[in-house]
């Protein structure tokens, strides 16, 4: 609506101005209108014009009162129509005529009424509250609904439409739900009185809601900070670990820079803490290695490499204890076959050359000279 009818229509004294937009909502309004200033205006809207029998000449008092209605009842619509409105109906003769063809004009006819009641049923049939909305937005949907009901002529009773509101709620307010039908007669209770009762449950839940948020983030919370106090605790034991190897194994910087091959296991073996079963194991390996190479080619112990030697032994010295080095070479030593003949080295003499510490001694007989 316009403007200027916005403000006209705030005043009991002027009727709500209609200007092409939302006929239902003028209707409604000018009937209310029309009948609290006077009812019997509103009869000659409803029903026709006064009828006077008399001859103009022979008016009685009561005749020109009845005159006096019906052209009052005629203004006042007038009034409250824009001059598009007025031209559309200022041909017709009555005030009841005026008005039925604005219903017509806006209404449509009774087919299309008909039409209009249908889809608003189907509306009303199916109507349930969305996700996310508010017990005060569904309960406006539902009133366009049966308001639009109520002007095309068709009414529900106010039992069908509590029975309905609660058949629209979703499966959460089933407690509530149940818990109102069994407090109330649903056929004397009133809409109103619903929705104020759901609406206060409402808010209860959201209440409720949030206290239970906040109880979750807290405990999150908690859990967190347990988190990090144990992450923290861990890494102080690895720092602490990390520490206690680098003591344990006790090797000189001048050695990365004399053997590159040696300095890279020593830090690994700081860095991660690997065990000294893992280091045994590899050395173990690597000697098997050279042990299958030899009983293929039908070469003695003396064919290892010296390199292969002195690596094995700096390992040891550096991060193993030289008892475990010594058990391990002797085993090896112990599994290799000897192919030629010659006397082999004895396992007592490279386990006691190896706990002493010297290795030149030990005397390694045709074995090959790199460089």
């Amino acid at each position: 609506m316009a403007a200027q009818g916005h403000f006209e229509r705030q005043s009991v004294n002027r009727p709500p101005l209609f200007d092409g937009e939302d006929y239902t909502y003028w209707k409604t309004r000018m009937k209310f209108f029309l009948q609290g200033l006077d009812y019997q205006i509103w009869s000659i809207i409803e029903e026709g014009d006064l009828l006077v029998t008399n001859e103009k000449d022979k008016w009685t008092e009561d005749d020109k009162k009845k005159i006096s209605l019906n052209y009052k009842a005629k203004s006042i619509l007038c009034c409250s129509l824009s001059k598009k409105e007025f031209n559309r109906i200022s041909a017709c003769k009555s005030t009841m005529e005026m008005w039925e063809k604005l219903r017509i004009t806006y209404e449509g006819t009774d087919k299309v009424k008909e039409t209009r009641i249908d889809i608003l049923v189907t509306q009303y049939e199916r109507f349930q509250m969305q996700s996310g909305e508010t017990i005060t937005q569904m309960h406006s949907r539902f009133t366009d609904i049966t308001n639009g009901l109520a002007v095309l002529g068709k009414t529900y009773e106010m039992g069908d439409m509590v029975r309905k509101n609660l058949r629209s709620l979703p499966a959460s307010w089933t407690p509530k739900v149940m818990a109102i039908e069994e407090a109330n007669d649903l056929k004397r209770m009133s809409l109103e009185k619903l929705i104020g009762s759901l609406m206060a449950h409402e808010i209860n839940m959201e209440r409720l809601g949030e206290s239970s948020s906040r109880k979750k983030h807290s405990n999150a919370l908690k859990t967190s900070v347990a988190e990090g106090e144990a992450i923290i605790g861990k890494a102080q034991e690895v720092l602490e670990e990390v520490a206690e190897a680098a003591v344990a194994a006790d090797v000189p910087v001048e050695q990365e820079d004399q053997h590159p091959a040696v300095a890279p296991i020593v830090q690994e073996q700081q860095q991660e803490v690997v065990s000294s079963e893992i280091v045994m194991d590899q050395a173990a390996a690597a000697a098997e290695v050279r042990a299958e190479e030899s009983v293929v080619t039908g070469s003695q112990i003396e064919n290892i490499h010296q390199d292969n030697i002195e690596l094995v032994m700096r390992v040891s010295e550096a991060i193993i204890p030289t008892t475990v080095v010594a058990s391990v070479l002797r085993n090896v030593l112990e599994s290799i076959p000897s192919t030629q003949g010659e006397p082999e080295m004895s396992s007592e003499l490279v386990a006691d050359v190896v706990a002493s510490g010297h290795t030149d001694d030990v005397v390694m007989e045709d074995a090959p000279i790199e460089g």
